[in-house]
């Protein structure tokens, strides 16, 4: 297969759960080399997207590529293409990580595999814990062991659902570490998260979706761009009762008002004279009656593309 071949591409995926829409006409291409982060809220679809990318499940409409292939009609061999690990692994307890790797090696049939054991154990940091049964391993420990198993021939396409789910702040370090490593070698990375910190931190390219559809997708560079001069005046009032959002509408240069409680957010535009519009702010909220408790400039992020998708903020 040529490199040009999308590690994933996905055209109008639907799928529908009795009354309830986990996809809607999902369209997403994931490049070879990515490490591709899914962001969304639980219950966006996430989870229902990666299930048939691996071939568990089938959509009801649209068409899906994994290398190349129908996860449907060509499952065996997407299965020794693609590692996968699900939200919660099963692994047995009873067994030591280096037994697991071994039983899964010959799964696999794969011929001579201690040398690779010993490699993927050392990728996960799991060497001086290899002979340790995994029913005394903490979540992280047990986390690593299930990404060693995908990882162990070699897959072209990793994809792994929320795997940083539980994890402690050095463990999603090594993570990090680990997906870059992975990536450096010509694999590719899809991995859903809920969470944008981590999502942010690890990807190369990002896809929100929420409510079954995709809402933004780029590298982070373009997801940036997408906010690139759009200014955004923050202000905390020290009651709980705003002022009328339509005195603050109404300011020249203003583009829209969102109001949470006691705190504000107004969206200016990238021309607009911000220093003035903060004066005219401060006015028609002290106007109302109101107590300023903080006001600050801020620019527009990657999370507030998040929280616009998510519906957290119009």
């Amino acid at each position: 297969m040529g490199l040009s071949i999308a590690a994933l591409r996905a055209i109008g995926l639907y799928k529908k759960y009795g009354n309830i829409v986990a996809l809607n006409g999902v369209d997403l291409e994931i490049p070879r080399n990515a490490i591709f982060g899914l962001l969304g809220p639980n219950g966006a679809g996430k989870s229902t997207l990666i299930r048939i990318a691996v071939g568990l499940i089938r959509q009801d409409r649209g068409s899906i590529e994994v290398l190349g292939m129908d996860p449907q009609k060509s499952h065996t061999e997407i299965l020794s293409r693609v590692g996968y690990v699900p939200e919660t692994p099963s692994l047995p307890e009873f067994m030591s990580a280096e037994e697991y790797l071994e039983f899964t090696a010959e799964l696999y049939g794969m011929g001579s595999y201690r040398e690779r054991i010993r490699e993927v154990l050392s990728l996960v940091g799991l060497e001086s814990a290899a002979r340790r049964k995994i029913g005394t391993y903490s979540k992280g420990m047990t986390q690593r062991l299930a990404i060693a198993q995908a990882i162990l021939p070699d897959p072209e396409l990793l994809i792994l659902d929320e795997p940083l789910m539980g994890i402690d702040p050095e463990a999603r370090i090594e993570f990090k570490e680990l997906f870059i490593n992975l990536a450096r070698r010509g694999r590719t990375i899809l991995y859903s998260s809920h969470v944008l910190e981590e999502v942010e931190r690890v990807s190369t390219h990002i896809a929100i979706i929420n409510r079954g559809r995709i809402a933004a997708v780029g590298t982070k560079e373009e997801l940036s761009t997408m906010l690139r001069g759009e200014k955004i005046v923050e202000v905390e009032i020290y009651e709980n009762s705003p002022p009328d959002i339509k005195s603050l509408e109404g300011i020249e240069g203003v583009i829209r008002v969102s109001i949470d409680g006691p705190r504000i957010r107004v969206y200016v535009g990238r021309d607009a004279d911000d220093r003035a519009i903060r004066m005219r702010i401060s006015e028609e909220i002290h106007r109302a009656g109101r107590h300023i408790v903080e006001m600050r400039l801020v620019t527009a992020s990657i999370e507030e593309l998040f929280l616009r998708a998510i519906g957290r903020i119009s």
